[in-house]
C-alpha cells in the first residue's frame, strides 16, 4: 500500500494506517507501536527493550495526531512496556477534541535559582540604567529648553522661568517612575501649553 492511501486511511481513524505511521516516524528508536480503536478512543501500546521516554514520545505522537485529525477519535490512550506482556512503565490520556487542551510536557530546561537571581539582577540594573539616562535626558531637555526660552527675541525673562518651573513641577509630580515615551511627548506638550 503506498504512503497516500496509507495517509487517507489513517486520517478515516483506521488503527492499521495510525500505527504505520506512528512505526514510520519512531524508525530507528527501536520502539513498535501497536494501535487498536476502541469506539472514540485510540490506544497505543509502546513496546521497547528499555523503558520508553515519555515526554518525548507523548509530544512526538500528540503532534502527529493533532496534525493528522483522524475521523470519529476523540481520545489517544498511550502505555509503554519494555516487552510484550510486561507491566506498563507508564501511560497517557489525551484528547484530540477542542474542548480540552492535550497535556504536552513542557520541555523547556529548569532554571537554578542562581540562574534566575541572575536574571533579575541583570533586569534591575538595565531599568536602573534607563532611568539614568531618560532623567539626564529630561534635564537636559527642560534646561535647553529654558536656555532657548531666555535667549529667543521674543521671550521675556519670565518664559525662561516657565520652562523651567513647569520642568520642575513635572518631576515633583512624577517622582522616580519609569516612564517611556508616551510619557516624554506629554511633558513635553506640557511644558509648550505652558509656556507657550
Amino acid at each position: 500500500m503506498d504512503s497516500q492511501s496509507i495517509l487517507t486511511l489513517a486520517k478515516l481513524g483506521d488503527a492499521n494506517a495510525i500505527a504505520a505511521l506512528i512505526n514510520n516516524s519512531l524508525k530507528g528508536k527501536r520502539i513498535i507501536a501497536k494501535v487498536t480503536k476502541k469506539d472514540d478512543c485510540l490506544q497505543v501500546i509502546l513496546e521497547s527493550p528499555e523503558a520508553p521516554s515519555q515526554e518525548l514520545l507523548v509530544n512526538t505522537i500528540c503532534k502527529g495526531l493533532m496534525s493528522l485529525a483522524p475521523e470519529s477519535i476523540s481520545h489517544v490512550k498511550i502505555y509503554a512496556r519494555q516487552s510484550e506482556g510486561s507491566h506498563v512503565v507508564w501511560s497517557e490520556r489525551f484528547s484530540l477534541t477542542n474542548t480540552e487542551t492535550p497535556r504536552i510536557p513542557d520541555f523547556s530546561p529548569s532554571m537554578t535559582a542562581e540562574a534566575s537571581g541572575h536574571l533579575k539582577k541583570e533586569a534591575r540594573k538595565r531599568e536602573k540604567e534607563f532611568n539614568l539616562v531618560f532623567w539626564g535626558f529630561l534635564i537636559f531637555l527642560f534646561g535647553g529648553c529654558s536656555i532657548i526660552g531666555a535667549l529667543s527675541s521674543n521671550s521675556t525673562s519670565d518664559s525662561g522661568n516657565c520652562y523651567e518651573q513647569a520642568g520642575q513641577d513635572i518631576l515633583k509630580r512624577e517622582g522616580n517612575k519609569a516612564v517611556n515615551r508616551s510619557d516624554v511627548e506629554r511633558y513635553y506638550g506640557e511644558m509648550r501649553g505652558r509656556c507657550g
